[in-house]
């Protein structure tokens, strides 16, 4: 609910504006475009000005509920056994400031045989910088049939994940990659480059709430 202060300061700004236009149109119109860009660079300031700042509890689960919900719709969609997304953050750091990378699975949808059951599963950047720089490079990556997979790190991980064939999507954040997507089947499925091409156009919605 607004504040009767807020909306008197509304009130008066806008007749002053309207006064302003009278005397000096030129004026107006630049101070129009000044509060203009303002407001464009304030506008999260002035929301929690106006509205109070949103718990980051109940921003969180809200933002979870979306993401799964836009999850289950791509899975549904690609007949996928899952479908997840994993976030990039920073793991420990070397004597040398370098940060060793880990990426952690936060959002999943599963069928009911899977549902969750790796949730928060956790593994370090390092072992996977070959195929973080071909996803990047060519905007996807693919295992075709992880149990020949010439990588025994991947057969090894995969066997356990029970999952044959998947598919890697890098998610960006105001140009800069913050995790990645897969889409991922117990069976070994071909996936054709429009079918690729199609679901990595399905994860702009959950990619947007991040």
């Amino acid at each position: 609910m607004l504040d009767i202060t807020i909306i008197k300061t509304f009130f008066n700004f806008f007749k002053g504006i309207g006064e302003l236009y009278k005397t000096n149109k030129l004026a107006t119109i630049l101070a129009i475009f000044s509060l203009s860009i303002i407001g464009y660079y304030n506008f999260d300031y002035v929301k929690e000005q106006i509205y109070g700042k949103k718990d980051i509890t109940v921003e969180y689960v809200e933002k979870t509920k979306m993401i799964e919900r836009d999850l289950r719709t791509i899975r549904l969609s690609t007949k996928a056994s899952s479908v997840s997304i994993f976030l990039i953050h920073n793991g420990e750091l070397t004597l040398s400031n370098l940060h060793l990378m880990k990426f952690t699975l936060l959002f999943q949808s599963s069928d009911t045989r899977n549902n969750h059951k790796f949730l928060l599963y956790k593994q370090n950047l390092a072992p996977y910088t070959d195929y973080f720089y071909d996803m990047m490079n060519d905007g996807y990556y693919l295992i075709n049939d992880s149990n020949k997979h010439p990588d025994i790190i991947i057969r090894t991980v995969f066997g356990k994940l029970n999952t044959t064939t998947v598919l890697y999507v890098p998610l960006y954040k105001d140009g800069q990659i913050v995790g990645f997507a897969t889409v991922s089947y117990e069976k070994a499925t071909i996936l054709s480059k429009k079918e690729i091409s199609d679901i990595i156009r399905l994860f702009d919605i959950p990619q947007s709430h991040l």
